[in-house]
């Protein structure tokens, strides 16, 4: 799959990337680390891009996810963040093994684990269990994940750009 401005266009994306990625790649460009790194670095929201994945099973932005919460769910040591990512793990594996209901219920409980001390996301465990209930939600929250462990920019670019490589166009 390549990364065009028409592309883009087709979802929605905001003026401002689409005009950035026509300047920059005109002939559209493979969604590469590198590439992604770079278009971070030109100002655009790489993070964008994961609209472009599936919505469900392997591959989607639930599962891309799903990954970026794992990475930090080891900083909470509540339940209820494992037991939701276990949940979102099985909606990944089968999208319909899994109802809406049971996912949210078992998102409302991590989100709750992250509030459960205080109203902020005080420390390290708060953002795990909030990347958890972004997980069951399908939300990429690379940036709650990142307040948790600063260093895993690369890896979630990385991990996106995996996912993006493969996407039928």
């Amino acid at each position: 799959m390549k990364i065009t401005a028409d592309l883009l266009m087709m979802h929605d994306a905001c003026y401002e990337q689409v005009a950035e990625v026509r300047l920059l790649w005109p002939d559209g460009v493979e969604p590469t680390i590198d590439v992604l790194a770079e278009a971070a670095v030109e100002g655009l929201d790489p993070w964008w891009l994961w609209h472009l994945l599936p919505a469900e099973g392997p591959g989607s932005r639930r599962a891309y996810a799903l990954w970026c919460a794992k990475q930090v769910a080891h900083l909470s040591g509540d339940q209820r963040v494992a037991q939701c990512l276990a949940v979102v793990r099985r909606r990944v594996e089968d999208p319909s093994g899994v109802s809406d209901e049971e996912l949210h219920a078992y998102a409302d409980a991590a989100a709750y684990a992250a509030y459960a001390d205080d109203a902020t996301y005080a420390d390290a465990a708060d953002a795990a269990a909030a990347c958890a209930a972004c997980a069951a939600y399908a939300y990429a929250d690379a940036y709650a994940a990142d307040a948790a462990y600063a260093d895993m920019r690369g890896a979630q670019l990385a991990c996106l750009s995996q996912l993006l490589c493969e996407v039928e166009p």
